[in-house]
C-alpha cells in the first residue's frame, strides 16, 4: 500500500477494498515506489501487464517498450476482455 499525499474524502472500500485502518501504519510514498522501479527497470527491459497505461500514469513513468495484454487481446467487437477473462 501506498500513502496517498492528501487525505482520502471516500475510500470507496467495497470497490478497492482499501479502508481507513489499512492506511494507519502505511509509510511507503509514491516517490519510493517510483524510485525502487526505476532501479529495477532498464531501457531494453520489456514490461508486460494488463490495461498498464492507468499503472503508469499513476505513477508518472514513461517506458517504450511494453506488451499490454488489454490491447493485445481484444473481443471481435474490440472490447478488451478483463483480467480475469485472460486468467
Amino acid at each position: 500500500l501506498v500513502k496517498p499525499r492528501r487525505p482520502v474524502l471516500d475510500y470507496l472500500s467495497e470497490f478497492s477494498g482499501v479502508t481507513p485502518s489499512m492506511l494507519e501504519n502505511v509509510a511507503t510514498r509514491i516517490e519510493d515506489i517510483q524510485i525502487k522501479l526505476l532501479s529495477l527497470i532498464e531501457e531494453n527491459d520489456i514490461i508486460v501487464g494488463h490495461s498498464l497505461e492507468n499503472d503508469l500514469k499513476a505513477l508518472r513513468l514513461v517506458h517504450n517498450r511494453i506488451v499490454d495484454t488489454s490491447v493485445v487481446f481484444r473481443g471481435s467487437n474490440g472490447r478488451k476482455y478483463s483480467l480475469r477473462h485472460l486468467s
